[in-house]
């Protein structure tokens, strides 16, 4: 019988840690699908995706026959009608390239980051949603290093996103990443370990 795979789904606000986590995932020798990665791939040069998105909003958004991202981000950044446009869109495509993947991959434990996968409503996908978190000092302070943004516009993009509260709704798992890279990573050991240790549990009743 084809074991069934466990999809995690591993998010977290701006400048928290995220990317680190992924990484960190991936060097351990996990699967890791980059959700903002695939937002790009199903829009590419001469995709069905780019098709659809310039029947929607004008030829004005193609530069050298690729998908302008600026300028249509800048178009439906605080426009909610036309945010929801483009994400009735999107979302569809990024949706099931992600099940395409995952049906793809051979492991038996997958990763899909994403940013917005809470926002998105992509939630009911995983087994687990994991939440990278920190306090907002420490993610402002990341913020504006990483940036090089004022704090006034990175306190914009902190606020922008879903708040934290609202995220750990859906958490399965916090990783709370406040201290040392050591620290945190050893947090990911440790979930990995528990991750693996159900699954054998799990496999012992059947």
């Amino acid at each position: 019988m084809k074991e069934m795979k466990t999809v995690i789904g591993l998010t977290g606000g701006i400048a928290a840690g995220k990317s680190l986590a992924s990484s960190y995932l991936k060097s351990k020798g996990y699967e890791v699908l980059d959700a903002d990665i695939i937002a790009r791939e199903v829009v590419k040069r001469d995709s069905a995706g780019l098709k659809k998105v310039i029947q929607a909003f004008g030829e004005e958004y193609l530069l050298n026959g690729e998908l302008n991202r600026a300028k249509l981000g800048a178009h439906v950044f605080g426009n909610q009608e036309e945010l929801d446009k483009l994400n009735g869109i999107m979302l569809p495509l990024i949706n099931a390239e992600i099940d395409r993947r995952i049906a793809q991959s051979q492991g038996e434990i997958v990763f899909v980051d994403g940013a917005t996968i809470i926002e998105s409503g992509m939630s009911d996908k995983f087994a687990q949603i994991w939440l990278v978190e920190c306090e907002e000092d420490t993610q402002l302070k990341r913020l504006m290093m990483r940036d090089k943004l004022s704090e006034e516009d990175a306190l914009k993009r902190i606020k922008s996103q879903l708040p934290l509260a609202e995220k750990k709704k859906f958490a399965r798992l916090l990783l709370p990443n406040n201290g040392g890279q050591e620290e945190f990573l050893a947090q990911i050991d440790q979930a990995l370990q528990n991750l693996h240790n159900e699954a054998k549990r799990l496999a012992a009743k059947d």
